[in-house]
Protein backbone atom coordinates (compact mmCIF):
# COMPACT_ATOMS: atom_id res chain seq x y z
CA UNK A 1 0.00 0.00 0.00
CA UNK A 2 2.92 2.45 0.92
CA UNK A 3 4.59 1.54 -2.32
CA UNK A 4 0.98 2.46 -4.74
CA UNK A 5 0.56 5.18 -2.12
CA UNK A 6 4.05 6.60 -3.65
CA UNK A 7 3.31 6.01 -6.94
CA UNK A 8 -0.32 7.32 -6.56
CA UNK A 9 1.04 10.75 -5.38
CA UNK A 10 4.29 10.70 -8.01
CA UNK A 11 1.35 10.34 -11.56
CA UNK A 12 -0.64 13.07 -9.16
CA UNK A 13 2.50 15.71 -8.87
CA UNK A 14 3.51 14.95 -12.74
CA UNK A 15 -0.62 15.94 -13.68
CA UNK A 16 -0.66 18.98 -11.65
CA UNK A 17 2.73 20.25 -13.19
CA UNK A 18 1.49 19.13 -17.01
CA UNK A 19 -1.70 21.00 -16.16
CA UNK A 20 -0.17 24.13 -14.62
CA UNK A 21 2.28 24.57 -17.75
CA UNK A 22 -0.47 23.80 -20.33
CA UNK A 23 -2.95 26.35 -18.70
CA UNK A 24 -0.31 28.80 -18.32
CA UNK A 25 1.14 28.49 -21.94
CA UNK A 26 -2.60 29.21 -22.68
CA UNK A 27 -2.77 31.91 -20.86
CA UNK A 28 -0.09 33.69 -21.90
CA UNK A 29 -1.12 33.60 -25.25
CA UNK A 30 -4.29 34.91 -24.19
CA UNK A 31 -2.46 37.80 -22.56
CA UNK A 32 -0.12 38.16 -25.57
CA UNK A 33 -3.37 39.08 -27.72
CA UNK A 34 -4.93 41.12 -24.92
CA UNK A 35 -1.56 43.45 -24.34
CA UNK A 36 -1.56 43.62 -28.69
CA UNK A 37 -4.89 45.06 -28.25
CA UNK A 38 -4.41 48.06 -25.20
CA UNK A 39 -1.17 48.80 -27.65
CA UNK A 40 -2.97 48.83 -30.53
CA UNK A 41 -4.00 51.74 -33.25
CA UNK A 42 -2.98 54.37 -30.22
CA UNK A 43 0.35 54.06 -30.80
CA UNK A 44 2.40 56.19 -32.71
CA UNK A 45 3.45 55.08 -36.03
CA UNK A 46 0.59 52.14 -35.78
CA UNK A 47 -2.42 54.66 -37.37
CA UNK A 48 -1.54 57.98 -36.32
CA UNK A 49 -2.72 57.80 -33.12
CA UNK A 50 -1.72 60.27 -29.86
CA UNK A 51 0.47 58.45 -27.48
CA UNK A 52 -1.34 59.03 -24.94
CA UNK A 53 -4.89 57.40 -25.41
CA UNK A 54 -6.22 55.24 -22.58
CA UNK A 55 -5.39 51.38 -22.79
CA UNK A 56 -8.79 51.10 -21.25
CA UNK A 57 -10.21 52.05 -24.51
CA UNK A 58 -9.71 48.96 -26.09
CA UNK A 59 -11.90 46.95 -27.81
CA UNK A 60 -12.52 43.31 -27.90
CA UNK A 61 -10.89 42.36 -24.40
CA UNK A 62 -12.44 40.26 -21.68
CA UNK A 63 -14.35 40.62 -18.68
CA UNK A 64 -11.75 40.81 -15.73
CA UNK A 65 -8.65 42.19 -17.69
CA UNK A 66 -6.33 44.85 -16.21
CA UNK A 67 -5.05 47.77 -17.78
CA UNK A 68 -2.83 50.60 -16.97
CA UNK A 69 -0.62 52.69 -18.21
CA UNK A 70 2.74 54.02 -16.34
CA UNK A 71 4.05 57.31 -16.93
CA UNK A 72 7.02 59.05 -15.06
CA UNK A 73 6.54 56.87 -12.39
CA UNK A 74 3.13 57.41 -11.79
CA UNK A 75 -0.37 55.96 -13.36
CA UNK A 76 -2.87 58.48 -14.90
CA UNK A 77 -4.80 55.56 -16.01
CA UNK A 78 -5.66 51.94 -15.18
CA UNK A 79 -8.20 49.70 -13.71
CA UNK A 80 -10.07 46.21 -14.10
CA UNK A 81 -12.93 46.14 -17.00
CA UNK A 82 -15.85 45.35 -14.63
CA UNK A 83 -18.74 42.76 -15.83
CA UNK A 84 -20.68 46.13 -17.02
CA UNK A 85 -17.66 47.17 -19.05
CA UNK A 86 -17.07 49.93 -16.35
CA UNK A 87 -13.59 50.82 -15.00
CA UNK A 88 -12.95 49.09 -11.07
CA UNK A 89 -10.44 50.93 -10.24
CA UNK A 90 -6.65 50.32 -8.66
CA UNK A 91 -6.30 51.11 -4.78
CA UNK A 92 -3.12 51.83 -4.06
CA UNK A 93 -1.24 48.69 -3.02
CA UNK A 94 -2.43 47.48 -6.81
CA UNK A 95 -0.57 50.88 -8.09
CA UNK A 96 2.68 50.04 -6.17
CA UNK A 97 2.21 46.52 -7.20
CA UNK A 98 2.44 47.73 -10.76
CA UNK A 99 4.94 50.04 -10.48
CA UNK A 100 7.20 47.59 -9.17
CA UNK A 101 6.92 45.35 -12.30
CA UNK A 102 9.96 44.68 -14.46
CA UNK A 103 9.71 45.97 -17.87
CA UNK A 104 10.92 42.64 -19.85
CA UNK A 105 7.93 41.99 -21.52
CA UNK A 106 7.71 38.52 -19.57
CA UNK A 107 4.39 37.33 -17.43
CA UNK A 108 4.35 37.29 -14.40
CA UNK A 109 2.25 36.20 -10.92
CA UNK A 110 0.53 39.15 -8.73
CA UNK A 111 -1.77 39.46 -6.19
CA UNK A 112 -3.91 42.23 -6.44
CA UNK A 113 -7.20 43.58 -5.16
CA UNK A 114 -9.37 42.18 -7.57
CA UNK A 115 -7.64 38.41 -7.40
CA UNK A 116 -4.44 36.89 -8.76
CA UNK A 117 -3.58 37.64 -12.22
CA UNK A 118 -1.39 37.03 -14.93
CA UNK A 119 0.36 40.44 -15.36
CA UNK A 120 3.20 41.89 -18.23
CA UNK A 121 4.54 45.01 -18.23
CA UNK A 122 5.60 46.26 -21.80
CA UNK A 123 7.85 49.52 -22.19
CA UNK A 124 6.17 51.23 -25.45
CA UNK A 125 9.61 53.33 -26.18
CA UNK A 126 7.37 56.34 -26.50
CA UNK A 127 8.30 57.07 -22.78
CA UNK A 128 5.19 54.97 -21.22
CA UNK A 129 4.67 51.28 -20.10
CA UNK A 130 1.20 49.69 -20.63
CA UNK A 131 0.26 46.90 -18.24
CA UNK A 132 -2.07 44.18 -18.90
CA UNK A 133 -3.17 41.56 -16.85
CA UNK A 134 -5.86 37.82 -17.14
CA UNK A 135 -7.31 36.46 -13.84
CA UNK A 136 -5.54 33.42 -12.85
CA UNK A 137 -8.96 32.32 -10.98
CA UNK A 138 -9.94 30.16 -14.08
CA UNK A 139 -6.60 28.51 -13.84
CA UNK A 140 -6.84 28.03 -10.29
CA UNK A 141 -10.17 26.47 -10.31
CA UNK A 142 -9.25 24.07 -12.96
CA UNK A 143 -6.06 23.19 -11.18
CA UNK A 144 -8.06 22.77 -7.62
CA UNK A 145 -10.77 20.41 -9.29
CA UNK A 146 -7.92 18.21 -10.62
CA UNK A 147 -6.74 17.73 -6.96
CA UNK A 148 -9.91 16.66 -5.82
CA UNK A 149 -10.50 14.94 -8.65
CA UNK A 150 -7.40 12.86 -8.44
CA UNK A 151 -7.54 12.49 -4.41
CA UNK A 152 -10.92 11.06 -4.82
CA UNK A 153 -10.21 8.81 -7.36
CA UNK A 154 -6.53 7.80 -5.59
CA UNK A 155 -8.70 7.61 -2.51
CA UNK A 156 -10.92 5.48 -4.12
CA UNK A 157 -9.25 3.01 -5.88
CA UNK A 158 -6.44 2.41 -2.96
CA UNK A 159 -9.64 1.59 -0.50
CA UNK A 160 -10.51 -1.24 -3.32
CA UNK A 161 -7.17 -2.78 -3.84
CA UNK A 162 -6.58 -2.66 0.26
CA UNK A 163 -10.04 -4.34 0.52
CA UNK A 164 -8.97 -6.99 -2.03
CA UNK A 165 -5.75 -7.20 -1.21
CA UNK A 166 -6.94 -7.90 2.74
CA UNK A 167 -9.21 -10.99 1.17
CA UNK A 168 -6.62 -12.62 -0.72
CA UNK A 169 -4.03 -12.47 2.06
CA UNK A 170 -6.44 -13.96 4.20
CA UNK A 171 -7.21 -16.00 2.23
CA UNK A 172 -3.70 -17.41 1.29
CA UNK A 173 -2.77 -17.43 5.22
CA UNK A 174 -5.76 -19.55 6.49
CA UNK A 175 -4.02 -23.11 5.83
CA UNK A 176 -1.10 -21.76 7.48
CA UNK A 177 -3.46 -20.13 11.01
CA UNK A 178 -5.18 -23.41 10.84
CA UNK A 179 -1.70 -24.94 11.46
CA UNK A 180 -0.79 -22.79 13.65
CA UNK A 181 -3.43 -23.85 15.99
CA UNK A 182 -3.17 -27.39 15.97
CA UNK A 183 0.42 -27.39 16.62
CA UNK A 184 -0.40 -24.87 19.65
CA UNK A 185 -2.86 -27.84 20.83
CA UNK A 186 -0.56 -30.58 20.39
CA UNK A 187 2.12 -28.75 22.36
CA UNK A 188 -0.41 -28.05 25.53
CA UNK A 189 -0.71 -32.08 25.31
CA UNK A 190 0.93 -33.84 28.34
CA UNK A 191 3.22 -35.64 24.93
CA UNK A 192 5.88 -36.87 28.22
CA UNK A 193 2.87 -39.32 29.89
CA UNK A 194 2.87 -41.63 28.02
CA UNK A 195 0.70 -42.82 25.03
CA UNK A 196 -1.46 -39.73 24.31
CA UNK A 197 -4.70 -39.57 21.58
CA UNK A 198 -4.47 -37.00 19.25
CA UNK A 199 -7.56 -35.44 19.17
CA UNK A 200 -6.92 -32.59 16.79
CA UNK A 201 -5.49 -32.55 13.22
CA UNK A 202 -4.74 -30.54 10.51
CA UNK A 203 -7.66 -30.74 8.06
CA UNK A 204 -7.29 -33.32 5.33
CA UNK A 205 -7.72 -30.07 2.67
CA UNK A 206 -4.51 -28.20 4.14
CA UNK A 207 -2.32 -31.09 4.54
CA UNK A 208 -0.40 -32.43 1.82
CA UNK A 209 -1.09 -35.75 0.27
CA UNK A 210 1.28 -39.06 0.44
CA UNK A 211 3.07 -39.90 -2.72
CA UNK A 212 1.61 -42.20 -4.68
CA UNK A 213 4.94 -44.54 -5.29
CA UNK A 214 4.71 -46.54 -8.64
CA UNK A 215 4.78 -50.58 -8.66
Amino acid sequence: MALLVAICGAVGLFSYASMDSFLTGQLDEQLSQAAKLSNGPGRPGLGGFNARTDPLDARGQSVGTLNARILDGQIPSGGFLNSDTARLALDAEDKQTLLALTRTGFPVDRSLSNGDYRIVAVDTGYGDVLVTGLPLAAKESTLTSLVWTFVFVSLGGLSLIGLAGTVLIRRTMKPLEQLSEVATRVARLPLDAGEVALAVRVPASNSNPEPKWAA
